[in-house]
C-alpha cells in the first residue's frame, strides 16, 4: 500500500453493498491456499531438508525411518563438528 498512488475520491465514494460485493471469494481462496499455500509448503519441506542435511541427516535416509514398529530403533548417522561422522544407536550409544 505504500507504493500506490492516493486517490482523490475515496471519501466521496458510496460504500459497497454488502449483498453484492465480497471482500472473500472463491477466485481469493483458490489463490491463496491452492496455490501460494501449496508453493510455501513446497519452499518449508525444501528448507527442512536442508537443516537436516546440515545436521548430518541427508534426505535419502528418510524414507521408512518411523515406520510404525521402527520407531526409535533406527540406527542414525549424526555429523560432528569436525565433519566426522558418528554412529548413535537407539539407546544413545555412540
Amino acid at each position: 500500500m505504500a507504493w500506490e498512488d492516493p486517490e482523490a475520491d475515496i471519501m466521496r465514494r458510496p460504500a459497497r453493498d454488502a449483498a453484492v460485493d465480497r471482500l472473500v471469494t472463491k477466485k481469493l481462496i483458490s489463490f491463496s491456499y491452492l496455490q501460494v499455500g501449496v508453493i510455501q509448503a513446497l519452499a518449508v519441506f525444501f528448507t527442512w531438508l536442508v537443516v537436516l542435511n546440515d545436521y548430518g541427516y541427508p534426505g535419502h535416509i528418510l524414507p521408512g525411518r518411523g515406520a510404525f514398529a521402527n520407531w526409535g530403533n533406527q540406527v542414525l548417522f549424526c555429523k560432528t563438528t569436525g565433519g566426522q561422522f558418528w554412529r548413535v544407536d537407539a539407546a544413545g550409544n555412540a
